[in-house]
């Protein structure tokens, strides 16, 4: 065959193969809610409810589905007796404008069915970074936004994969503003259904200085952005009448270093760890009334 011929009908197999790759991706946001619409009937049901919102932290991302912090929280509740659901419905790449938007439908149907909402949300690390690849527009210096006329995922990808942040210049003062504006709206939109929003700060990890070289650089770019967003709730917490804070990244007292028994990598906690935040989530739930005292003994 000649060389041309060889070219062409390549260059065709290659654009065929990329037209199902974006076709994939495009419905994997559908597949993702086909699995969790099992979540929200259980939510519509009623009763004791607690939903989980954030992102790949939250939702147990390396983890078996049981290991997640959410159902290691369940599991414990329920194991002392109290008659309590904890729905997990956090997305790996989440940030606080998906939150919002994703969310707010299901924070008024809970109310129309007179349920009240507890929602825990651990959120703040990829609105920082602005490095999940939903938000990528045509342009690199506009990643904070989802545009109107997004480019293919395909791209985005490829832009999230090559522009990873440096450390020197992660600070955005305009992505702080919106994830705190985002939260603030998630608050209200929760009060305003006879809820309550609290929100969590991330469990840091410990320098990977002289650690672990694999990890150290996303190591201390992961204690800055996730640090930051801690002093954000905090903050928060004091300023919003709608918010309380559960402080996990002070309750737990955690290795001055890096280390494989408590991060997978340089941002997802184990499944020790993990039980580890599900514990201080409980002891601060019954220290606010959510909880009975007796899911401690």
């Amino acid at each position: 065959m000649p060389l041309f011929k060889k070219i062409f009908f390549t260059s065709i197999i290659f654009f065929v193969f990329l037209l199902l790759l974006e076709g994939l991706l495009s419905l994997t946001p559908l597949i993702l809610g086909f699995t969790q619409r099992g979540a929200y009937d259980q939510i519509m049901k009623g009763g004791s409810t607690i939903i989980c919102l954030g992102d790949s932290v939250t939702y147990g991302y390396g983890l078996e589905p049981e290991e997640s912090w959410p159902k290691q929280l369940e599991l414990s509740i329920q194991k002392k007796g109290a008659q309590v659901s904890v729905i997990n419905r956090a997305v790996s790449g989440m940030d606080s404008t998906e939150a919002l938007q994703r969310e707010a439908r299901i924070i008024q149907d809970i109310a129309s069915k007179g349920s009240r909402p507890v929602v825990l949300l651990m959120i703040g690390h990829n609105d920082l970074a602005g490095q999940g690849w939903r938000q990528w527009k045509a342009s690199p210096k506009e990643v904070s936004e989802t545009s109107t006329v997004a480019p293919p995922r395909l791209w985005r990808i490829m832009r999230w994969a090559t522009s990873q942040p440096k450390a020197s210049s992660w600070s955005n003062p305009e992505r702080e503003s919106r994830l705190k504006s985002n939260i603030k709206k998630l608050g209200i939109k929760v009060n305003n259904a006879g809820g309550q929003l609290y929100i969590l700060t991330y469990l840091l990890p410990g320098s990977a200085k002289e650690t672990n070289p694999r990890y150290a650089k996303d190591v201390d770019l992961s204690r800055a952005l996730q640090g930051k967003g801690n002093d954000i709730m905090r903050t928060l917490s004091k300023e919003e009448d709608s918010l309380r804070l559960i402080d996990i990244n002070a309750s737990i007292e955690t290795p001055s270093q890096w280390t494989s028994v408590w991060f997978q990598d340089h941002i997802h906690p184990t499944a020790m760890a993990s039980a580890l935040i599900a514990q201080s989530v409980q002891r601060h739930l019954v220290s606010y009334g959510e909880l009975p005292i007796s899911v401690l003994e």
